[in-house]
C-alpha cells in the first residue's frame, strides 16, 4: 500500500502562465531537434501510456530496456555522464532503482550545453509523430515519468508539473520505466508489432477494423471500437480479426492461438499451442469461426464445422468461407488454393515469385486473392477492380477486405495505408479508409512510489515519493 501523503510537502499547483513559459523554455528548447537520436518507420499500432507501476520487489539488476535506452542517449551525447541505475535492497525505501527500470543521466542544467542535449533528448521523446500520437517516443519506449531542472512530466498527465523534492534535479535527467519498456517488450525495440496484421469489412455498412501486431484495434467509417489487448504485450501477437454479421463486435486472433471476444462476439474457445496461427474466419450466422495455422491446421468453434486440414508442406496465409459456411478455402504463400466441403474449385493465380497476402470471400461463390505486392487475382463470382501492380509500395500489403455489396474492395498495407477500389472509393468510405481511429490510451490508477532516496551519495534524494505523494494528491 502507498503511504499517506506529507502534509508538510507543499502540493503541486498552478503557475503564473509567464513563468510556467519561462520554466518550459529551459527544459524544452523550441529549436531543439533529436537528428543524432535514433529514427524509426512505425506502423500505426502504438504503446499505451505507461500507468505507474511501482515497485514490489527487489532485484537491482539494471532491465534490458533501461540499458538500451541509456546506451542510445550516450551514444548520442558521449561527452555528458552515464549515471546510475540500481539501489541496494537494504538502503531507503521503495524505487524503481531497486528493480531496475530506473536511469538517472548526469547533466548540468546550470551548463548551456547540457540544456540544449537534455532539450533534445526530450523534444524526441515528446514530440507527435507523423501519425498525430502525442509523446510517441515515450509511449513506444515505455517511460512513466522523468523529472528534470525542478520539474516532473508523467504520462498520467501527459505534461509538466512543478517539482518540489529536496533534490532539483539540476545536475541529473531520472528516468522511470513501466514494465513493458524495462523489459524491452514496447513498439520502439519491435518495430513489427507496430504494423497491420490483418484487416477486415464492416459486413453491413461502410466501415473497417484492422488489427496491430501488438494487438491493438484501429477502426475507420462506421467501425466500431469494442476493446482490443494493446496494453498486454507478451499474450501473443496480433494475427486477424473477424467481425459478428451485424458489426456489433469482432473476434481477435492472436499468433498464439488465443481468441478474443469482444462486444456482441460470444466466446467459442481458443486454439493454443497448436501451431502459429495466421488468420481468423467467422461462419455466417457469426455463432462461430474457423482459426487456421501456417502449416494448414484448421480448428472450428462454435457452430463452425471442420471440413478437413491442408496436409501439403506449404505454408497457409489465409481461410476464406464460403457464403454458405457448408466449406472453405486456404491459400498459401505461393497461391495454391485448397478446397473444403462445399468449396467449389475456380482457379489459382499463375505461379510467380510473388507471396500471397490474404484471400476474401465474395457474396457469392468466388474470392479474391491478393500478394503481399497489391497485386489481385479474382476468381468465380469475384470481379477484377483495380489494383496495385506496378507501382511502388512503401509498405506490403497485408489484407483484401470486401464491401458488403462485393462491388468494391479495399488494399490495407502493413503501414496502415488503405488503398479504393470498386465502390470502396465512395465519398463515405474513402473518408473510412484514410483516417483510422486510434482508441486513447487511458493509463489505469495505482499507488504511486514510496521511496525516501535518503542516501547522501544518491543524486536524486525523494524523487519516487514525491511522485507518491502527488498522485494520491490527484
Amino acid at each position: 500500500m502507498g503511504r499517506r501523503p506529507r502534509t508538510s510537502r507543499p502540493r503541486a499547483r498552478v503557475l503564473p502562465a509567464i513563468l510556467v513559459t519561462a520554466a518550459l523554455a529551459t527544459i524544452v528548447p523550441p529549436t531543439a531537434n533529436a537528428a543524432s537520436l535514433p529514427g524509426k518507420r512505425f506502423g500505426p499500432g502504438i504503446d499505451p501510456a505507461a500507468s505507474y507501476q511501482g515497485q514490489t520487489h527487489c532485484d537491482p539488476h539494471v532491465k534490458p530496456g533501461v540499458k538500451s535506452f541509456q546506451r542510445m542517449v550516450m551514444n548520442a551525447f558521449p561527452t555528458t555522464g552515464a549515471g546510475y541505475f540500481t539501489r541496494a535492497c537494504s538502503i531507503g525505501g521503495r524505487s524503481e532503482h531497486k528493480d531496475g527500470r530506473a536511469w538517472d543521466w548526469m547533466v548540468s542544467a546550470n551548463r548551456r550545453s547540457d540544456r540544449k542535449k537534455v532539450g533534445k533528448v526530450i523534444d524526441w521523446l515528446l514530440r507527435r509523430d507523423s501519425r498525430g500520437h502525442r509523446f510517441a517516443h515515450a509511449r513506444r519506449i515505455g517511460l512513466m515519468y522523468m523529472i528534470w531542472n525542478r520539474r516532473i512530466w508523467s504520462t498520467w498527465d501527459g505534461g509538466w508539473e512543478p517539482y518540489y523534492g529536496s533534490s532539483p534535479h539540476t545536475d541529473h535527467v531520472h528516468f522511470s520505466f513501466g514494465w513493458p519498456g524495462a523489459r524491452k517488450k514496447t513498439t520502439f525495440w519491435h518495430r513489427r508489432s507496430s504494423l497491420v496484421a490483418g484487416a477486415a469489412s464492416h459486413p453491413t455498412n461502410q466501415g473497417l477494423w484492422a488489427v496491430t501486431g501488438n494487438s491493438q484495434i484501429l477502426t475507420a467509417g462506421a467501425s466500431s471500437f469494442h476493446g482490443d489487448r494493446s496494453n498486454s504485450f507478451g499474450g501473443g501477437s496480433g494475427a486477424g480479426i473477424a467481425p459478428t454479421p451485424n458489426g456489433d463486435g469482432y473476434w481477435l486472433a492472436k499468433k498464439s492461438g488465443r481468441v478474443l471476444a469482444f462486444g456482441g462476439a460470444p466466446r467459442r474457445g481458443s486454439f493454443k499451442g497448436e501451431g502459429l496461427v495466421v488468420d481468423i474466419e467467422p461462419t455466417p450466422s457469426g455463432n462461430g469461426y474457423w482459426i487456421v495455422t501456417r502449416a494448414g491446421r484448421v480448428k472450428a468453434f462454435g457452430n463452425a464445422e471442420h471440413f478437413g486440414n491442408d496436409n501439403a508442406d506449404v505454408r497457409i496465409t489465409g481461410i476464406a468461407s464460403t457464403p454458405s459456411g457448408d466449406g472453405y478455402w486456404l491459400v498459401s504463400g505461393r497461391g495454391r488454393v485448397f478446397e473444403f466441403g462445399n468449396a467449389q474449385t475456380l482457379g489459382e493465380p499463375e505461379k510467380s515469385r510473388a507471396i500471397t497476402a490474404d484471400i476474401e470471400a465474395a457474396p457469392e461463390q468466388g474470392y479474391w486473392i491478393v500478394t503481399r505486392g497489391g497485386r489481385v487475382s479474382p476468381f468465380g463470382a469475384a470481379g477484377f477492380l483495380g489494383d496495385l501492380r506496378n507501382r511502388a509500395l512503401t509498405w506490403d500489403v497485408v489484407s483484401l477486405a470486401g464491401t458488403p455489396s462485393g462491388g468494391g474492395y479495399w488494399l490495407v498495407d502493413e503501414g496502415g495505408r488503405t488503398h479504393e477500389f470498386g465502390n470502396a472509393s465512395d465519398s463515405r468510405t474513402r473518408h473510412a479508409a484514410t483516417a483510422w481511429s486510434v482508441p486513447a490510451s487511458t493509463p489505469t490508477d495505482a499507488t504511486a512510489p514510496d521511496d525516501t532516496h535518503d542516501i547522501p551519495e544518491d543524486p536524486a534524494p525523494d524523487e519516487d515519493l514525491f511522485v507518491q505523494d502527488f498522485l494520491q494528491s490527484r
